[in-house]
């Protein structure tokens, strides 16, 4: 049995990147099979790291998921020793990660790529 604390800030935030993420991988798609201008979103790391460690730490939350086994008898009606493991968030160590550094600059921006490649025509 598992029971796993929610973190609906972390949850919404990540899967927001990764719709960008799967957005610009086919609006590259699109523009090298089909011809078409499209865009692309250039995630900054800062950003990555503030959806994937920022709630956690604000929620004080760092056990995420407690796994635990239920008891169980053996043929001679004894019960069984039983196993519990307590998931850990990993959060990186001092100076890998600052928390709330994406909010001092932008975490994402759009670059238009047209049918010849980034911004401008390519020769």
């Amino acid at each position: 049995m598992s029971l796993t604390g929610p973190l609906p800030d972390r949850d919404i935030g990540i899967s927001v990147l990764i719709q960008r993420a799967v957005s610009s991988l086919w609006g590259v798609a699109r523009r090298r099979y089909l011809g078409v201008s499209d865009e692309v979103f250039l995630i900054s790391t800062a950003a990555v790291d503030d959806a994937a460690f920022g709630a956690v730490v604000a929620a004080g939350q760092q056990v995420r998921t407690y796994t635990l086994e239920l008891p169980k008898k053996d043929s001679n009606g004894e019960f069984l020793e039983t196993a519990q493991v307590i998931h850990k968030q990993q959060i990186p160590g001092e100076g890998a990660w600052k928390p709330g550094a994406s909010a001092n600059g932008p975490t994402w921006r759009r670059v238009a790529l047209n049918r010849h490649g980034l911004g401008a025509a390519s020769s």
